[in-house]
């Protein structure tokens, strides 16, 4: 009869255990828990996981994030589970990686060129790891010197108008960073800038014509080196700039050195002719390297025949 009651009392015990751990949420996996009996049972997660991460991609990079402004969620493909991410460098200041997907969000705060990231994503099995690229640019306002099928080219190019063409003409200017642009070739009438606060062209500190903001940062094709800022009049003053290109090309302007207007302009960007110098058959070039005046204006003093073949300055809208 003893004998019976102690079988009674382990059945009895058994039940309590399986109802406590049927009626009672799982602890961390490795918990241990003291049995009423003195035996010690091992508790372990029923969310346990399956399988360690692997395939982990992203569509759509190298990703060019724009500064201070928020990203669209970026979630890459995987397959198993996973309960941590990080990444290798840090990300941009701003950006950040979910444990439970790897997804990136957030709104990048700094400008940075082009850097890749090692993502890798875990859990207690294993590990996957995918390489994505990131550059975080500047809004707007970029100046730069196309080149592709279309360059160099001679001073005729379909007037000031035509030059913009050329400019936003991906095909032919093939390394145009995203934007609107237009040529920064002037002329006596339709593309001016305001020289001087004074200059009779001017309408309230800007010749409505003219294509630079004023008090505006503007800079490389990457987003990321700062060419110069403009005054208020949208020109730049010169000793505070850096060269809009490292190698020396030959640019269309139409300016003198001193942002006022040259005259020897190819019949205002519409004329490949030679012959005796002229408004009709030369065009003021400047040097895209240089950090003065140059950067508008360079020698001859009647600026290049307009048969000879030179760039532009694209700027950004």
């Amino acid at each position: 009869m003893f004998a019976g009651h102690s079988g009674y009392v382990k059945l009895l015990v058994v039940f309590c255990i399986v109802f406590y751990m049927a009626c009672t949420p799982p602890p961390s996996p490795g918990t241990e828990q003291l049995g009423t009996d003195g035996m010690v049972i091992l508790l372990t997660s029923l969310q346990r996981t399956t399988a360690a991460p692997s395939g982990l991609s992203y569509s759509g990079g190298p990703f060019s994030f724009t500064q201070n402004v928020a990203i669209i969620s970026q979630t890459p493909m995987f397959s198993g589970t996973i309960t941590s991410c990080t990444s290798s460098p840090a990300l941009p200041s701003g950006l950040s990686l979910s444990s439970s997907t790897c997804a990136l969000s957030g709104t990048p705060t700094g400008l940075q060129g082009a850097t890749m990231y090692a993502i890798t994503a875990m859990n207690e099995l294993g590990s996957a790891t995918a390489t994505i690229t990131i550059s975080v640019v500047v809004s707007g306002h970029k100046i730069y010197v196309p080149s592709g099928p279309a360059w160099p080219h001679n001073a005729n190019l379909g007037g000031p108008t035509g030059a913009d063409a050329l400019c936003n003409n991906s095909a032919q200017s093939t390394n145009k960073p995203s934007g609107t642009y237009k040529a920064m070739v002037v002329d006596s009438s339709t593309r001016r800038p305001c020289a001087t606060p004074t200059d009779p062209n001017c309408s309230g500190g800007m010749d409505p014509s003219w294509i630079m903001q004023p008090s505006t940062t503007y800079y490389r094709a990457d987003g990321t080196t700062v060419v110069f800022t403009t005054n208020a009049n949208g020109i730049v003053v010169f000793g505070t700039i850096t060269q809009i290109t490292t190698s020396s090309f030959g640019v269309w302007t139409g300016l003198n050195a001193d942002w006022t207007n040259h005259g020897n302009d190819c019949s205002a960007w519409t004329s490949s002719s030679g012959g005796a110098p002229g408004p009709s058959t030369r065009g003021k070039q400047g040097q895209s390297d240089q950090t003065n005046g140059s950067t508008l204006a360079v020698a001859p003093a009647a600026g290049q025949n307009c048969a000879t073949t030179g760039y532009v300055y694209c700027v950004e809208q």
